[in-house]
């Protein structure tokens, strides 16, 4: 399923939605809620992994439990975004 993802940098949210405008109805999520940022395929998947597809998964993990399963079209698509989550994160650590 395709899905359009984006980040609030002034909410510090991400969002998640089958469409792609802002304004229809989505999933939101804190980031201030992020407990990881994972590299890689998702964990239920790790057994029967795709070949060259580890590199474009990335997994967010969420305190209250579940987490949001991303896979790009390039790595360097995935590495924006994990370098990215990952800064983000860092600062609700201070």
């Amino acid at each position: 399923n395709k899905r359009f993802v984006w980040l609030n940098s002034s909410s510090r949210t991400i969002h998640m939605s089958q469409h792609m405008t802002k304004e229809r109805r989505h999933k939101e999520a804190s980031l201030s809620d992020v407990t990881s940022v994972v590299a890689g395929p998702p964990a239920k998947k790790k057994a029967d992994t795709v070949e060259n597809v580890s590199d474009l998964c990335l997994t967010v993990n969420f305190k209250r439990g579940g987490g949001i399963d991303l896979q790009f079209k390039c790595k360097e698509d995935r590495d924006v975004w994990y370098n990215t989550l990952l800064h983000i994160v860092s600062e609700f650590d201070h």
